[in-house]
């Protein structure tokens, strides 16, 4: 994760420079927002299921409270799984958004 945040922050500074207002009115800028926005709810539950509900499941010593457990992770990976054909598809648009120059 800290290779693509490394790499990601120095193309986007590459393109965009140190610039607030390219950020934000341009289109490239908007896009870039778009997918780390998305790209950030796709970590927010990785580290929920990581920090919360996998902990839970290890501790849980009834086969029911691990079952509610493991259909919430199924459930939130799956969400992980759609969200991240968005992260896709904004790294799509955004290879194709030219610069701001």
């Amino acid at each position: 994760m800290a290779v693509i945040v490394v790499s990601g922050s120095y193309f986007a500074l590459r393109e965009l420079g140190f610039s607030l207002d390219r950020l934000r009115f341009s289109e490239y800028g908007r896009v870039l927002i778009y997918k780390l926005l998305t790209a950030a709810v796709v970590v927010t539950i990785g580290g929920y299921n990581r920090v919360r509900l996998m902990p839970r499941n290890e501790a849980s010593a009834s086969p029911n409270g691990r079952a509610g457990s493991l259909a919430t992770i199924r459930r939130n990976v799956m969400a992980e799984c759609i969200i991240i054909a968005g992260v896709l598809y904004w790294s799509a648009v955004l290879a194709n958004t030219p610069p701001p120059h």
